[in-house]
C-alpha cells in the first residue's frame, strides 16, 4: 500500500514537472533502498542483538521442545506405540503449538514498534540527503523500475542515517544520564528528607520519651511518696501499739501492784487477826493463868495428902 502511494505520488510529481518543464529548471530525482537501511544501518544491528538477547533463549527452547517432539513423532510412527504415549504427543505438540504463537506474536510486536522507529529515522535521513544535494524527489527503490546507479543515494543516505542515530544515541544516554542524575538527586533529597523526618520523628519520639519518663518520675515520686506515708502510717500505728501495749502493761503493773497491796492488806488483816486471835489467846491465857494464881491459895489450904506428908 505504501509504495502503491509513492509510486502515485512520483507520478504526481513527474506530471508537475513535466507541466512547468518549460518554465522550471529539470527535476533531480533519487533512489534509496529503504531495505538495506533497516537491514544493515548501525540502528538495524543494535535492534537485532537487543532482540537476541531479549528473546533468544525463549527461541532456543522452543526449537529444543520442537526436535523433542520430532523425535517422540518418529517413535510413533512404530504400530505397537501406545495410546496414552500418541495421546501425550498429541498434548505437548499442541502446548508447543500455543507457545509458539504467542511468542512469535510478541516478536512480531516487537519488530513492528523498532522498525517503525528506524523508519522515522530512515525518512529524516533520507530528507536531509535530499536537501543538502539539492534532490527534488527521493522514492523507495522498490516503486521505480529502473534508475541510473547516480540517482542511488542508499548509501549517502546510509551514513547520514548512522550518523542521527549515533547522535540520537549519544543524547539518549545523555538524557539518560540527566533521568539518572535527576534521579540520584531526588534520592539525595528524598533520603535527606527521610533523615529530616527520622529526626523528628526521634525529637518527638525523645518528647514522647521525655514524657514517659516524666510520668514514671512522677508516678514513682508518688509511690515513693505514697510508701512513705504508708510506712510513716505503719511507724505511727506501730507506736500507737506500743504506747498501748505499754499503757495495758503499765496497767497490768499497776493492777498487778494493787493485787499486791491488796494481798498484803489481806495478809495483813489475817495476821491482825491472827495476832488479835493470839492477843486473845495470851489473854486469856494470862485470865487463866491469873484465875489460877489466885486459885493456888485455896489449895495450899488444904491438907497435905500422904506423899506430901512423906515428903515433909
Amino acid at each position: 500500500m505504501r509504495n502503491v502511494f509513492v509510486t502515485v505520488l512520483a507520478v504526481c510529481f513527474l506530471t508537475v514537472g513535466t507541466a512547468l518543464a518549460a518554465d522550471a529548471p529539470a527535476l533531480k530525482i533519487g533512489v534509496v533502498d529503504m531495505q538495506t537501511i533497516l537491514t544493515k544501518s548501525d540502528y538495524a544491528q543494535a535492534v537485532e542483538k537487543q532482540m537476541e538477547a531479549k528473546y533468544g533463549k525463549e527461541r532456543e527452547d522452543l526449537n529444543k521442545r520442537g526436535e523433542a517432539l520430532k523425535k517422540k513423532a518418529e517413535a510413533l510412527k512404530n504400530p505397537k506405540a501406545s495410546e496414552e504415549k500418541r495421546l501425550d504427543f498429541i498434548k505437548s505438540k499442541q502446548d508447543l503449538d500455543q507457545k509458539a504463537r504467542t511468542f512469535m506474536h510478541k516478536l512480531e510486536q516487537e519488530q513492528v514498534k523498532l522498525r517503525q522507529e528506524m523508519f522515522v529515522l530512515a525518512s529524516s535521513a533520507a530528507y536531509e540527503v535530499a536537501r543538502s544535494k539539492g534532490y527534488n524527489l527521493v522514492m523507495e527503490i522498490t516503486a521505480v523500475i529502473y534508475a541510473d546507479k547516480p540517482m542511488d543515494l542508499t548509501q549517502e543516505v546510509l551514513e547520514e542515517f548512522n550518523k542521527q542515530y549515533k547522535a540520537k544515541k549519544n543524547d539518549t544516554k545523555s538524557e539518560s544520564k540527566a533521568k539518572e542524575k535527576d534521579k540520584a538527586k531526588n534520592e539525595i533529597k528524598d533520603k535527606e528528607k527521610a533523615k529530616d523526618a527520622d529526626k523528628e520523628k526521634d525529637k518527638e519520639a525523645a518528647k514522647s520519651d521525655d514524657k514517659e519518663k516524666a510520668k514514671e518520675a512522677a508516678k514513682t515520686e508518688a509511690k515513693e511518696k505514697d510508701a512513705a506515708k504508708s510506712d510513716d502510717k505503719e511507724k505511727a500505728d506501730a507506736k500507737d501499739k506500743d504506747a498501748a501495749k505499754d499503757k495495758d502493761a503499765a496497767k497490768e503493773k499497776d493492777a498487778a501492784k494493787g493485787e499486791g497491796k491488796g494481798k498484803k492488806t489481806a495478809k495483813g488483816k489475817a495476821k491482825g487477826k491472827d495476832q488479835d486471835k493470839e492477843s486473845k489467846s495470851d489473854d486469856k491465857a494470862k485470865s487463866d493463868d491469873k484465875a489460877k494464881s489466885e486459885d493456888k491459895p485455896k489449895s495450899e489450904d488444904k491438907p497435905k495428902d500422904d506423899k506430901e506428908k512423906k515428903a515433909d
